[in-house]
């Protein structure tokens, strides 16, 4: 990284700090105009479509001309479709770690985020925390 991106997420954490729920809300609007954005071109797609389908005669290459908006619009609502896999490693258990388990609970608490379930040890030297939603049981 270059020291303007260095400045910039020094100030952009300084914010945070100072300013949470502002900064939530920047992220939370950032993401949704990323989804608006998607939206719109949904729409456009289908407005293409739709202009095809109305103005044309129904022949082999009005139908080839559909396939295309179609194929695109299937290709950006599948992106929003994204599969993590479950992640490998070995779980450890409160007792085999308790510093370790201490240390995420302090972490958890200070960021006010949520449980951590599982902690899970492979031979990657890195560190991660993945959110997966398809394990958990609704009661």
């Amino acid at each position: 990284m270059d020291q303007k991106q260095v400045a910039r997420i020094c100030s952009l954490e300084s914010f945070a700090a100072k300013n949470p729920g502002i900064y939530r809300a920047r992220v939370a609007l950032l993401a949704s105009l990323g989804y608006l954005y998607l939206l719109f071109v949904v729409t456009m797609l289908l407005a293409v479509m739709a202009i095809i389908i109305f103005y044309a005669r129904l022949n082999f290459a009005t139908v080839k001309l559909v396939w295309i908006p179609l194929a695109l619009i299937w290709i950006v609502l599948r992106s929003l479709w994204i599969a993590v896999p479950e992640p490998d490693g070995k779980e450890l258990q409160r007792e085999q770690a308790p510093g370790l388990f201490e240390l995420v609970d302090e972490i958890t608490h200070k960021l006010s985020g949520p449980t951590v379930h599982r902690v899970l040890v492979s031979g990657d030297f890195n560190a991660g925390i993945v959110q997966n939603w398809s394990n958990r049981l609704v009661t």
